[in-house]
């Protein structure tokens, strides 16, 4: 039976808890907080895994703060053991019981809230005391904010530039060891030396071409490589026709987050659209290839934090229907990016920007990595 949906009730409580707390707890925290909330308004497996270096930061701000991170309910068990210092709460703002769940965790001395200005009403009214965000966005989002950041003065990647919410200079880099691997349920690393082919985003627009596919795992293949190919939950159709004879390992949308972890933690290479299981890479630290379409890949690369980490991006340069304004809210730079955003039947190009990557040139890119080793 599908969930009900609380749509207005959670918005009148939103408003309602704000309007009763805004005079009570506003004020600037006073020594180190305690406990700090990072509310993302944005639900993408990669929205949640780019904040990453802003939570080391953080971290090692204030070491001994629990660090309360908002994320839809799927995203959870990666936190199972709370790197950071991070409890993971699962929010979904369609939810008026998850809204209870976030105040029942606070009140918060602190709360971040990248990007999405709108997410400090939301902190607000679960009890946040001292808000900070970027500027721009429209004024009436703005209002519960009391610290207004300004944006870096060029186009950084994305997990760089969370970081200067963190309210103090940090050179935080990752490692392996800050977040322990979450449990297994169940066996899927394979035995011997495989790569990973994540085949579909949760945009169809960002696909690449099926013959495409499956032309770089047959050359994997002769390599002498066990090729795996991955899916999201509804996507298994494009298994069945890259792999028709079923000459790969399949697995089709059957892992957990959790489970896709331990099979990219053992792979010797991935090679996946631009899509949250590029950032989960990110984590395993395993060498990705990174087929991008719509998006600047530079907004996405490993940046500060991951520097260093085998990785490759692949984009056909000079598209011109990248071409749609992305932020125009926000100010300077950031308001200057473009990219495509449009759906697959919008499409006007029939998808140049990912028709046009060969498989030659994927394949160039991944031996690249292969080759590291």
């Amino acid at each position: 039976m599908p969930r009900r949906r609380h749509k207005t009730p959670t918005r009148l409580a939103i408003a309602a808890l704000t309007a009763a707390q805004a005079i009570v707890l506003r004020h600037r925290p006073r020594g180190t907080p305690t406990r700090v909330l990072v509310s993302l308004y944005f639900e993408g497996l990669g929205d949640i895994l780019l904040l990453t270096p802003l939570i080391a930061a953080l971290h090692a701000l204030y070491p001994t703060a629990t660090i309360i991170l908002t994320m839809p309910e799927a995203y959870v068990p990666l936190y199972d053991r709370h790197p950071y210092n991070v409890t993971a709460v699962a929010y979904d703002r369609h939810d008026i019981k998850t809204l209870w769940s976030l105040k029942r965790n606070g009140p918060y001395d602190l709360a971040i809230v990248p990007l999405a200005n709108r997410q400090a009403w939301l902190a607000r009214a679960v009890g946040a005391r001292w808000i900070r965000g970027f500027v721009g966005d429209r004024w009436y989002y703005r209002l519960p904010i009391d610290e207004l950041v300004p944006y870096p003065k060029s186009i950084v990647p994305f997990s760089d530039m969370w970081t200067e919410l963190a309210g103090g200079r940090v050179d935080a880099r990752y490692d392996k060891a800050d977040w322990p691997m979450p449990p297994l349920t169940q066996n899927c690393v394979i035995q011997g030396p495989y790569v990973v082919l994540h085949l579909a985003a949760s945009s169809a627009v960002r696909n690449w071409e099926p013959d495409h596919w499956a032309q770089l795992a047959a050359m994997l293949a002769e390599r002498g490589f066990t090729v795996a190919l991955t899916t999201g939950a509804n996507q298994s159709d494009l298994i069945q026709e890259i792999d028709p004879h079923g000459r790969y390992r399949h697995y089709p949308g059957t892992l957990s987050l959790t489970e896709l972890w331990h099979l990219l933690s053992g792979a010797r290479l991935l090679v996946v659209p631009d899509t949250g299981i590029a950032h989960l890479a990110k984590l395993t630290q395993t060498p990705t290839v990174v087929l991008f379409g719509q998006c600047d890949p530079a907004l996405y690369d490993p940046g500060r934090f991951w520097a260093g980490m085998p990785y490759r991006a692949v984009a056909v340069a000079g598209v011109a229907c990248r071409d749609q304004a992305w932020f125009t809210d926000r100010p300077g730079v950031l308001g200057n990016l473009k990219r495509c955003m449009r759906s697959l039947a919008d499409c006007h190009q029939d998808r140049v920007c990912m028709r046009s990557l060969a498989a030659d040139t994927v394949m160039g890119a991944a031996q690249e990595l292969l080759d590291l080793k």
